[in-house]
């Protein structure tokens, strides 16, 4: 990943007291809560960035890059090397047929982006999201494939090269949050940006209010020893490089969080109260689960709603590692990925924004997995690691109901793509997650020449 000129950030930098002050403002009547902040706070402000992660291996012939079952066939699977298998899910009452959004009447998915008896489907947002086939993952290594996607370099080894995406999203939005840079569940690496652009990683409710409520977390003899250290240490000696002045500043910083009390909206995870009640309800939040999937996809849209922070990267599905089992059982836990992904666009669409329209129009979406399933099964009745995934992208700056790229119709290899007229061609380019993390960053109003791709200019608006 390289790093040329970059377009100022567009987001407006409020201070950071009235931007604490005004923390919560957002995440109102849509979540069932009570008015978390003053009326007259400074608004979010600045375009979010939001990355969902469906660990483990997504099957793509279920969602993003479906087959007609009545033209690939059992009969002809050894000829096209794809198997649907889609009456497999009729016991979970799917229907085994492809799904075509009203909406996007040119796009067509597979049988789980509609979920039975479901109140809001994935497809209820098919006007306003896009579909890219075809990313060469370049590796079925979980460990090596994640880290490539995460970065957009290829690793060494399984060693992550490189920097984020989010972090460098976060670098060129520069927004001035209290957390500008928030990852749930997912490995995070800063190689080369300041450090307040890293992420705070955490994985659980408890541990995002435990970071955010310093002053309660802490041992009150490691803090006393902490303040010692900082005003007793010789600043020739140990601030030659600015030891002392960081943790000052971390220190100043975790004592702003708490008296700000920015955890306020976080505490509704798992406080007890008919208004908190409702709102892990809506995303089938069962009593202590704070480190779920379901969990952080509630947290990712607090943090958003309320002002917290930019730019968040959640692990939103359970891994998906199913070589054993054959497409009932891999839908299982698909599915529940997706029903966390849907309730979290739902809280976006259904949540104000301040500078007008909801919080979704003021976000850009990514979904994706570090790669696919085979589209043949195996000798255990399963699918394996596949090389060329599938992403969605929506909201902000996305063009709705646009499919790019394309794998083919023996193997589901990904073909190559022309970038600039669109459609699948011998000259074209096989599609990276370079690729896709340009049009993340275009999208967003970012300068996508940070990545070393073009964006992918069909799904831009």
């Amino acid at each position: 990943m390289s790093h040329r000129a970059r377009s100022p950030s567009t987001a407006l930098r409020p201070t950071r007291r009235a931007l604490l002050a005004g923390l919560g403002a957002g995440a109102a009547s849509a979540f069932g809560l009570a008015r978390l902040a003053r009326a007259d706070a400074p608004p979010p402000s600045g375009t979010a960035v939001l990355l969902c992660f469906f660990p483990g291996g997504w099957d793509q012939l279920l969602l993003l890059d479906p087959r007609d079952p009545s033209r690939f066939t059992a009969s002809e699977a050894a000829r096209t090397r794809i198997d649907p298998r889609y009456d497999e899910l009729v016991g979970l009452g799917y229907r085994p047929e492809l799904v075509r959004p009203r909406a996007a009447p040119a796009m067509v998915l597979g049988p789980l982006a509609e979920r039975p008896g479901a109140a809001v489907q994935l497809t209820d947002f098919a006007g306003r999201m896009a579909v890219v086939r075809g990313v060469d993952m370049r590796s079925v290594s979980h460990e090596v494939a994640t880290r490539y996607f995460l970065t957009t370099e290829f690793p060494r080894g399984s060693l992550a090269q490189g920097s984020s995406v989010s972090t460098t999203l976060t670098a060129l939005a520069r927004p001035a949050r209290p957390v500008a840079h928030l990852s749930l569940g997912v490995e995070s690496y800063n190689d080369r940006h300041p450090s307040r652009w890293s992420a705070l990683r955490v994985t659980s409710a408890d541990d995002l209010l435990a970071t955010l409520c310093p002053a309660g977390a802490v041992d009150p003899v490691l803090a006393d020893a902490l303040d010692a250290y900082a005003r007793e240490a010789r600043a020739d000696v140990y601030n030659r490089r600015g030891l002392v002045d960081r943790l000052q500043g971390a220190r100043a910083v975790a004592r702003g969080l708490d008296r700000d009390d920015v955890s306020r909206p976080f505490r509704a995870l798992v406080d007890d109260g008919p208004e908190n009640d409702a709102l892990r309800a809506r995303f089938g939040i069962s009593r202590g689960d704070f480190d779920g999937p379901r969990a952080r996809a509630a947290m990712a849209a607090l943090a958003l709603t309320s002002g917290l922070s930019q730019v968040v990267i959640a692990s939103v599905a359970p891994a998906m590692d199913t070589h054993f089992v054959g497409n009932a059982g891999h839908a299982r836990l698909l599915g529940e990925g997706l029903d966390a992904f849907v309730a979290l666009l739902d809280a976006l669409r259904t949540t104000a924004h301040p500078e007008g329209g909801s919080h979704l129009d003021h976000t850009t979406v990514l979904a994706f997995s570090e790669f696919a399933r085979t589209p043949l099964y195996n000798t255990y009745g399963g699918r394996d690691h596949h090389s060329a995934g599938s992403c969605l992208l929506l909201g902000r700056g996305v063009r709705g109901g646009v499919v790019a790229g394309a794998t083919s119709d023996v193997g589901m290899v990904a073909v190559p793509w022309d970038l600039t007229r669109g459609g699948a061609s011998p000259s074209g380019t096989v599609l990276t997650p370079a690729h896709v993390a340009a049009t993340v960053a275009a999208a967003a109003g970012l300068d996508p020449t940070a990545f070393d791709a073009p964006p992918i200019s069909q799904v831009l608006v």
